[in-house]
């Protein structure tokens, strides 16, 4: 109660909020976090009316970070629908005889994000309860569903498990565990590439060093005391069906190496695993900011508006984008560049009107509330406004990247009428400027990530005091 009257007068004494103007109190503040006034945009909506509560610069294009995502989801719930269930299956083109299957074997991907190791075990137990000990024919990876990149952006860290490899067919969102050991290992295993200790440094912002060993084969060297905790796969489907190989041989039955082909004219489904439900498989993605997830499923939405493969993310990504000035005409989406679909790199670019409106109709159509995270709880807020008078009264997204920072969502303030809003900071010099170095200093990191500090500190203190008004006003 004393922070509520104590504020009540700080607002008494400060200009009035504008509406449908400038957000002169809010502009004061971000001289405390030491930002500039041209650094920022944000905009705050009366979510029901649509009436505009407070603005700044809300036209302004900035780099969305991982808000970008809110346009993803928005696509595929609109092109996948939220009930679609994803589908990996294992499919036959022969019979079973005295165990040996008298054919080929595929294992066909169907953009299952979320597909994990067990998932595998329960096709290759499948398979095991048919009488399967071996196959005559070829063991096939089907991933053609998709395209496949092996990493999202080419200018991120190569050993950055965020920046791993996209396609239709991808386990525990391509990535292995590192695990501590004399000999370096992972879990899984890592099939695609060597792992070996090294004593040298690696060059900030990797963790690790991928080159060539004397085999000729790609080979990771990670530092005795590296930060490394993961490390990103570059072939998902290869990987899978690798990983499918191993656990198979686990349960009894022994296939050849995969190779990758067209699943065969003919070939019969005889062992299938579903996915959540689209909406359910969103929620994470929004939570965590899964870059995998969001790649994936924006390729699969984007074929169905084209279907022709996209010969990159950003033509999947810009085919995301045509749909999106179909579908919300009204919004002046004429500076509005996606580069790939989950908002990595410093290219992308929205305003704060474009994602308030993505959020809009998000709520009106598919309770997208309820698939953000939440202030003080859970996902990318669960650290975040977790005092008593915030938790629970932001449903948001966050996005960040060095000298890039957003939160987009939903307020839930006491007196009952649901607010939208978009908050967007960034430094777009500082960015290029920090872009032009590949090798980073600890000392440039410091900066970029004290930029981004500050950046959050003002958003927080923003929406605290967005909702301290909502809760002292008549």
């Amino acid at each position: 109660m004393i922070r509520r009257i104590a504020l009540l007068t700080l607002l008494l004494l400060l200009p009035a909020v504008a509406v449908h103007g400038e957000d002169a109190a809010g502009v004061r503040l971000l001289d405390r976090f030491g930002l500039r006034e041209d650094a920022a945009s944000w905009l705050l909506l009366d979510l029901a009316s649509g009436k505009e509560r407070i603005a700044h610069r809300p036209e302004s294009p900035r780099i969305p970070a991982s808000t970008a995502k809110l346009a993803t989801a928005l696509a595929a719930l609109d092109l996948l629908g939220p009930d679609t269930r994803l589908a990996t299956e294992l499919l036959a083109t022969g019979p079973v005889e005295e165990g040996i299957l008298r054919g080929d074997l595929v294992l066909r991907g169907g953009g299952d994000p979320l597909l994990d190791i067990a998932d595998l075990l329960d096709l290759a137990l499948t398979l095991r309860d048919l009488g399967v000990t071996g196959i005559d024919g070829r063991f096939l990876l089907d991933d053609g569903l998709l395209p496949r990149f092996p990493r999202i952006l080419a200018s991120e860290p190569e050993s950055a498990p965020y920046n791993a490899g996209v396609g239709a067919l991808t386990v525990d969102f391509a990535r292995v565990r590192l695990v501590p050991s004399p000999q370096p290992a992972s879990v899984p295993p890592l099939y695609e590439a060597a792992l070996a200790w090294t004593d040298d440094p690696v060059a900030l912002p990797e963790t690790a060093r991928l080159s060539r060993d004397a085999r000729g084969r790609d080979a990771w060297s990670i530092p005795r005391d590296s930060r490394a905790r993961a490390l990103p796969v570059r072939d998902p489907g290869l990987h899978a069906a690798r990983l499918f190989r191993q656990l198979a041989a686990g349960t009894g039955i022994t296939l050849p190496e995969p190779e990758r082909g067209r699943t065969p004219a003919g070939a019969e489904a005889v062992a299938r695993v579903e996915s959540a439900p689209l909406r359910r498989i969103l929620r994470g993605m929004l939570f965590y900011s899964n870059n995998q997830v969001a790649e994936t499923l924006g390729m699969l939405a984007s074929l169905r508006l084209v279907p022709d493969p996209p010969a990159t993310l950003e033509e999947s990504a810009a085919r995301i984008l045509d749909h999106l000035r179909d579908r919300l005409p009204a919004v002046d989406w004429s500076d509005a560049r996606l580069v790939n679909h989950s908002g990595l790199g410093a290219d992308a670019r929205l305003t704060a009107r474009q994602l308030v409106a993505l959020l809009r109709e998000g709520a009106a159509r598919y309770r997208l509330p309820a698939m953000m995270p939440a202030s003080g709880w859970a996902g990318t807020l669960r650290r975040r406004l977790e005092e008593r008078d915030t938790a629970l009264r932001i449903w948001a997204k966050t996005g960040t990247i060095d000298y890039a920072s957003a939160i987009a969502g939903y307020l839930l303030p006491e007196d009952g009428r649901m607010q939208v809003f978009a908050i967007l900071l960034d430094d777009p010099t500082a960015r290029a400027i920090y872009d032009r170095r590949r090798e980073k200093t600890t000392g440039e990191l410091a900066v970029a990530e004290s930029w981004n500090a500050r950046a959050r500190a003002f958003q927080d203190a923003l929406l605290d005091r967005w909702l301290e008004a909502r809760a002292v006003s008549p």
